[in-house]
């Protein structure tokens, strides 16, 4: 369990580098206002996958069952 999760938050922090790259591009070819947004929202919806993935690991750290 403990190793699916960490596979998992190296995905999800892949994926939110991805995003800021994809963001930075947007932003320096002056791309449409809603792009931005929409990746935006996406690299906070993926923040929050991290935040509940770590607390599930921590929870397994303590022996609490999730």
């Amino acid at each position: 369990m403990k190793d699916m999760i960490d596979k998992m938050l190296k995905e999800v922090k892949d994926a939110k580098i991805t995003l800021m790259k994809w963001e930075r591009k947007i932003l320096a070819q002056g791309g449409p206002k809603e792009v931005l947004h929409y990746l935006r929202s996406m690299r906070v919806k993926l923040a929050k996958c991290e935040t509940k993935l770590l607390l599930t690991k921590m929870r397994l750290q303590l022996g609490i069952t999730p």
